[in-house]
């Protein structure tokens, strides 16, 4: 979770009674769980299927390999529902205008001069395929310890055991004083199991004795076991300009079962891999291809030989090109490259917030972005993050774990570039290398600022990735003794309007 460093004023209509007036429920359109085929000339949408292992069936649906890791999320197609649980203390008090505002960041119909609610933001940015459904609680729980008690509270272990204790107590308290809409209602059932996903409001300070701590009690984190569940402060509902939804619509992501895109090691003078421009990483913006890929929101073209695309705004449609390592195993869980195009004034109201702050810019502009992608999978022991090795086609997975081999943390400075085997990175257009600078931003201009360094990542016309560009772009090895590869398509930006982005690609020739 990161704080924004700028929002749009909010105007509310009061009652006399200081209540809410403008509380209007957001309006969903159709569902939208079908693809449009996008086959042409040297080309054809990537038909998903799942990857390829010997002995066990690994899902191309990330929900269920992710519930199969021993940790569980909500299926991110079709309507999904979760309870939001304020939390109040002895020493806080909740009151009816705080739930009225809760309602509206979740479940409202903001304006046009507003960030989008949680509601309004996953239906955008799913282009329909999702719905983001639920109820607010009419009462707050009273927490059972005080804020000073839960203060104390440090350590993510500590924090986790804490928030379970809290979840089981809530529900309880939750289906004792709603017995018409008990929690069971807001259910998911997956092989069996059944939890109910909730999201705790808290009414305390997120920075308690003026402490930032993001291991303590009070911060914004979510965890996954026994069921999906976010905790942020009410404290990040607002802001001087009124109120704020990008703190919850990042912690409902991880609700899905999304990663974090930064660096949450913390390290310094390193660079956030996606350059702070993902809802995954600084918490604003749209959600990368990628995270769509995973999620089933956008089927991506794929080359077949010589030939190219048109690529319209990725906001507005979700076209995506992607470009495959030599041994693809045209499964979501290996080594390629996705393109996108970008362009200002879409659906993404979080534009404009990014375009009027340096640091943190995607500009008045549009190009196209290239993001490498190693989403190959590793197997784990129960309860410990480090992988023990590659799952290949012959591992034996049999009592272990299954996620992705990488993340987004970690890295080493080697020569004044950041080096490290990432997840999701976005390729700095402008630098003609793989690796980053370090404190990366994204954005359309090259410039220093306090604690980052922007660069353009954009490609725009007559740039790309040729026999003679990015000469040090390598995959990372397959496997533990196998050679790196690079791309085995070559691709160009041929020509840039408002409305598209066409792309050429041909077999490379070494």
């Amino acid at each position: 979770m990161k704080k924004p460093l700028l929002l749009f004023s909010l105007l509310l209509s009061l009652a006399a009674c200081n209540v809410v007036t403008n509380n209007t429920m957001y309006v969903y359109g159709d569902l939208n769980t079908s693809f449009t085929p996008q086959n042409g000339a040297g080309y054809q949408s990537l038909e998903s299927r799942d990857f390829p292992h010997a002995g066990k069936d690994i899902s191309s649906v990330y929900s269920k390999m992710y519930n199969e890791s021993h940790r569980y999320c909500l299926p991110s197609i079709g309507e999904q529902k979760f309870l939001v649980i304020p939390v109040d203390f002895e020493d806080s008090v909740g009151s009816l205008q705080d739930l009225n505002d809760i309602r509206r960041v979740f479940f409202g119909q903001m304006q046009r001069n507003e960030m989008p609610s949680v509601a309004e933001y996953y239906d955008l940015s799913s282009y329909g395929r999702l719905q983001v459904k639920g109820k607010v609680a009419s009462s707050y729980y009273r927490s059972k310890k005080t804020i000073q008690e839960l203060s104390s509270i440090s350590g993510s272990r500590k924090t986790k055991a804490a928030l379970q204790e809290i979840y089981a107590d809530a529900l309880k308290w939750y289906d004792e004083t709603h017995v018409d809409d008990p929690s069971a209602s807001y259910a998911c059932t997956y092989q069996g199991r059944t939890f109910v996903p909730v999201f705790f409001v808290y009414r305390a300070p997120y920075q308690v004795k003026e402490v930032s701590n993001r291991s303590s009690m009070f911060w914004a984190f979510t965890i996954n076991d026994p069921a999906p569940i976010s905790w942020v402060s009410l404290d990040m509902l607002r802001s001087d300009s009124g109120l704020d939804t990008h703190t919850c619509i990042h912690e409902t992501g991880h609700l899905f079962g999304i990663p974090d895109y930064y660096d949450t090691q913390g390290q310094e003078n390193l660079s956030s891999p996606l350059g702070r421009i993902d809802m995954m990483d600084c918490s604003l913006g749209d959600h990368n291809p990628f995270t769509k890929f995973m999620l089933g929101w956008v089927k991506p073209m794929i080359p077949t030989g010589e030939g190219e695309v048109t690529l319209r705004p990725f906001a507005d449609t979700g076209d995506c090109l992607l470009i495959p390592s030599p041994s693809f195993n045209k499964s979501l869980y290996d080594q390629y490259l996705l393109l996108t195009y970008y362009t200002p004034g879409s659906v993404n109201y979080f534009d404009a917030i990014l375009r009027d702050n340096d640091a943190f810019c995607m500009p008045n502009a549009s190009g196209v972005l290239a993001y490498q992608v190693d989403a190959r999978l590793g197997y784990f022991q129960t309860n410990n993050s480090i992988p023990r090795g590659f799952v290949e086609e012959s591992t034996n997975i049999d009592g272990f774990s299954v996620f992705f081999y990488h993340d987004n943390s970690g890295g080493t400075l080697n020569e004044g570039r950041v080096k490290g085997d990432h997840l999701l990175q976005l390729i700095d257009g402008s630098s003609d290398s793989q690796d980053l600078i370090p404190n990366f931003v994204g954005s359309s201009e090259e410039k220093a600022e306090e604690g980052s360094t922007l660069r353009n990542v954009f490609f725009t016309k007559g740039m790309g990735m040729d026999e003679g560009d990015f000469r040090n772009f390598r995959f990372h090895p397959q496997s533990m003794s196998q050679n790196t590869e690079t791309i085995s398509y070559a691709w160009k930006v041929k020509d840039l309007s408002m409305a598209r982005a066409s792309v050429s690609f041909r077999k490379r020739l070494s």
